[in-house]
Formats: structure tokens, C-alpha cells, sequence
């Protein structure tokens, strides 16, 4: 699954996560999730957190790896970089943040690849990074919410 946050969390954004991961759940059991956040996203409100910490709580089980993209440089990178750190702490399901989506690819594949032979990591990567382009090349008609 492969998220992309824009600007602030909003529920309603938070609310999809979890009708497209009860999906997953019910065709795949298991997968994997990248987050990207964008440069312009500020860290997630209590709430928003709060509504992050269940999500994970939930798919917990279901969760190959989690790879969190944060994209940005500075200050509210690091401080945005520490809070998803705490908030991802407390669960079993591998995870990791990174810096650019190329470089979350080859850590996100070893754990999806594992579990779903089938795919490859030439397969995963085409994949995200064809998802995450045509998000971006859309990204002047996209509503500032989540994209999925």
C-alpha cells in the first residue's frame, strides 16, 4: 500500500487508511505500507496521532514493514522524523523512515518479496515509484488529502 500525506492529516484522510487497509486485509492478510509525507505536511495533531497509533495498532498483525517517507530538510524534519519514530515505537511490524521513496524501496522489498514470491524487487520498485510519479505529476489537482 502506498500512502501519500500532503499538507495537515485529516480525518477523513485517516478514514480511508483504514477502509483501503480492511481491503488488504481481506485480499492479502499480509502487505506492506510506505507512507510519503511531503515537504509541506506539518507533523500530525494529538488527534491525528492518536488516530495513526490505532491504524497501526490494528494492521499490526497484517503489517510486513512499515517504510515512512519523510521528505523535507531542517528542524520540522528532524522534529517530524522523531515524532513518527514514537509513534511506530511500540509495534512488532519492522519499520523504518527514510528520506526519498527510491531509497525505502530496497528495505520495503525485502520484507514484501519474502512474503509475496511472486513479486521482485524490480517489480515493487516500478511500482511505487510509477504510483508515487503519477501522484505527483497530478499533484496541482489533488485535493490536499491523503492519496492512496
Amino acid at each position: 500500500m502506498l500512502s501519500v500525506w500532503r499538507g495537515a492529516l485529516h480525518q477523513d484522510a485517516i478514514a480511508t487508511h483504514f477502509l483501503v487497509a480492511g481491503e488488504l486485509r481481506r485480499k492479502y492478510v499480509r502487505f506492506g505500507l510506505m507512507v510519503v509525507v511531503e515537504e509541506d505536511s506539518p507533523p500530525p495533531q494529538v488527534d491525528g496521532r492518536r488516530a495513526l497509533g490505532e491504524l497501526y495498532r490494528q494492521l499490526s498483525p497484517n503489517l510486513l514493514g512499515v517504510a515512512l517517507v519523510i521528505r523535507g530538510q531542517g528542524f520540522l524534519l528532524s522534529a517530524a522524523r522523531a515524532l513518527m519514530s514514537a509513534v511506530l515505537a511500540p509495534y512488532q511490524f519492522p519499520s523504518r523512515i527514510f528520506a526519498d521513496p527510491e531509497s525505502a524501496i530496497p528495505w520495503m522489498s525485502n520484507y514484501v518479496t519474502q512474503r509475496h514470491h511472486f513479486v521482485t524487487r524490480d517489480d515493487l520498485g516500478h511500482l511505487i515509484t510509477s504510483a508515487y510519479e503519477q501522484y505527483t505529476w497530478r499533484r496541482v489537482e489533488a485535493p490536499r488529502r491523503l492519496a492512496v
